[in-house]
């Protein structure tokens, strides 16, 4: 194990997906199951970090998105 004072390159798991800010969430999730990650950096044309993606975040935008198309409510008879 590494020690506390190692280096974050030496304490975190490194990953060759990056994710794009315009990729859609149900695809970037598909890739994430694929790798087998539970969450990857979102990078802009220049390489730059702006935040992360994960697993969650793909199955909370899927849920809404079924919302939308099946909304809840009452069975009604037609």
């Amino acid at each position: 194990a590494a020690s506390p004072d190692g280096r974050v390159a030496d304490l975190m798991h490194a990953t060759h997906l990056r994710l794009h800010p315009t990729e859609d969430a149900l695809d970037a999730g598909q890739r994430l199951l694929h790798e087998r990650l539970p969450c990857a950096p979102v990078v802009d044309e220049q390489g730059y970090l702006l935040g992360q993606f994960s697993l969650m975040q793909a199955s909370r935008y899927q849920q809404r998105q079924q919302e939308r198309t099946f909304p809840r409510g009452r069975i009604t008879a037609g």
